[in-house]
């Protein structure tokens, strides 16, 4: 089975780089709860941050970097973060996404943080259990879920369950 080791190796350095911090960062932060950040290319000291860049927008660059960490399709990512194809393209153009796509960015890389963090950085099983039906979450899958803050509560609270042996 891969490990988090053999995926960051496949990968490029820069995103090499933001998943061996995100893994480095499992040691102190076990849920993945505020090491998301390294999944968008910020470094855990940007947390602080985040509210005022959700606010203002985030450059389109950390979109692109959290895809390319998380292995996603730009569909998937699109869908994940409800942003429409066309208006993705715009948004690419412009550099920049404005701040409710920010936000829901931001929601996106917790969820997948969580996860990741939940299979110790392995990226594959990662992303299997977040396009599979999950039978804690009634048959659904949770990527789909995602994409609201009902949905993402509603993942969290499954890993909880999880971490904790209570089943889901």
């Amino acid at each position: 089975m891969p490990t988090a080791t053999a995926a960051v190796s496949r990968m490029s350095s820069g995103t090499s780089t933001d998943l061996t911090r995100f893994v480095r960062s499992l040691r102190t932060d076990p849920s993945g709860a505020t090491s998301y950040v390294h999944l968008l290319g910020l470094r855990l000291s940007d947390q602080a941050r985040i509210p005022t860049l959700a606010q203002q927008g985030v450059p389109f660059a950390h979109l692109e970097r959290f895809q390319q960490n998380v292995g996603l399709s730009v569909e998937q990512i699109a869908g994940l973060v409800r942003i429409p194809p066309r208006t993705l393209t715009r948004r690419r153009q412009s550099g920049r996404l404005r701040p409710d796509e920010s936000d829901r960015l931001f929601r996106a890389a917790r969820v997948f943080g969580r996860v990741l963090a939940l299979y110790d950085g392995n990226l594959d099983e990662a992303r299997e259990w977040l396009e599979s039906p999950q039978r804690g979450l009634g048959g659904a899958v949770p990527l789909s879920l995602a994409t609201t803050d009902h949905g993402a509560q509603t993942i969290s609270e499954i890993i909880g369950r999880i971490e904790y042996g209570l089943g889901a």
